[in-house]
């Protein structure tokens, strides 16, 4: 059976993590959580090691080594501005620390009892860390193979042998159900708010930016030094089809006209301002946003014709950067008005 394109990229969301949408959202979180779990392994193998007895078998060498791999996973993570070198970092940071724990338990005797609880407060505390099951999972089994390799597995003739391998095995996989919560809550509060944000946004009826979403846009093309034209577009008559054939047939003529001006502008910014209204910013000369409007007006009557009479008239202003963003609204409006009083279905250049 296929998955479904939304089931699929949540199965490689789960395995991998995020796409870079998603990782850029959750960047802070992940590196603050990493920070803070290997600051508190680094305190907590300070405090074992001012506490463990016979501390003269402890390789004190290979211990500050370990203990500089961890200083550097915390670099790393401090520093890190992509999810991979969070994902290094804390790989090396978890390492580190379960190697100084290996050190510390072997120091002080019967390391195969004190390596059991510590590896299984490490797997499940690097759970949360780890965007993505696959490196997780990774991560864990390197824990535990430098906790417990030369430790485990138990000799088979011990009473207890059995429960030290389950122990190791059931950590593992109650750490997965963890990864795999976490994640989860990411991508649905992600889902969430990429849902908030389109409702704020984006027109509900056409999918078009709505006018605040387009307001703001505009004000930032106003910024670029280049000739640029706003086009007010109205859809002609519209009250007397609403009244006459409905509400519904009305939506769809808005939904048909929103998509032909969609794929009229290309790379150009179009949304939809309110009722029949619609506006572009067009980047280019009077000559081209002149075809272009004429283009529009065009595809628009062809479009509906001759099985329903639709067309639209368009006003266009400059948007110039030196002024304020109502004046060519102003302007574009009062082209709009000229249009229609000419007869509709055309467009006037202010």
């Amino acid at each position: 059976m296929y998955l479904t394109d939304t089931r699929r990229q949540t199965l490689h969301h789960l395995l991998f993590g995020g796409g870079r949408t998603h990782a850029e959202k959750y960047f802070p979180e992940l590196r603050r959580m990493a920070v803070v779990s290997e600051s508190f392994g680094l305190a907590s193998i300070l405090f074992v090691w001012a506490f463990i007895p016979h501390v003269n078998t402890l390789d004190r060498g290979a211990l500050l080594y370990a203990l500089a791999g961890i200083v550097l996973a915390i670099g790393i993570n401090v520093a890190a501005r992509a999810i991979w070198v969070l994902k290094l970092g804390g790989a090396v940071g978890m390492c580190a620390i379960a190697f100084c724990f290996r050190l510390l338990a072997e120091a002080a005797g019967q390391a195969e009892f004190w390596m059991q609880p510590v590896g299984v407060f490490m797997v499940l505390l690097a759970a949360p860390i780890f965007n993505g099951c696959v490196v997780y999972l990774i991560v864990a089994a390197a824990v535990w193979l430098i906790l417990g390799y030369g430790h485990f597995p138990i000799d088979p003739a011990m009473a207890h042998a059995a429960w030290a391998n389950l122990l190791i095995v059931y950590s593992m996989l109650f750490g997965l159900v963890l990864s795999i919560s976490f994640n989860l809550l990411r991508l649905r509060d992600f889902r969430a708010r990429e849902a908030l944000t389109r409702l704020a946004y984006q027109d509900g009826l056409t999918g078009l930016n709505n006018r605040r979403r387009f307001t703001e846009l505009t004000q930032q093309l106003q910024q670029r030094p280049q000739p640029m034209y706003f086009l007010m577009i109205d859809i002609d008559n519209f009250k007397k089809i609403n009244d006459t054939l409905g509400h519904d047939a009305g939506d769809v003529v808005l939904v048909k006209t929103a998509g032909i001006i969609a794929d009229a502008c290309g790379g150009h910014l179009c949304g939809r301002l309110g009722g029949e209204e619609f506006g572009i910013v067009y980047a280019g000369d009077r000559r081209a946003v002149c075809q272009f409007a004429a283009s529009l007006v065009d595809a628009v009557y062809l479009a509906f014709n001759p099985g329903q009479a639709v067309s639209i008239s368009v006003g266009i202003a400059e948007l110039a950067c030196d002024t304020e963003l109502a004046h060519s609204y102003r302007l574009a409006d009062a082209s709009l008005y000229q249009a229609k009083h000419q007869g509709k279905n055309r467009y006037v250049i202010a």
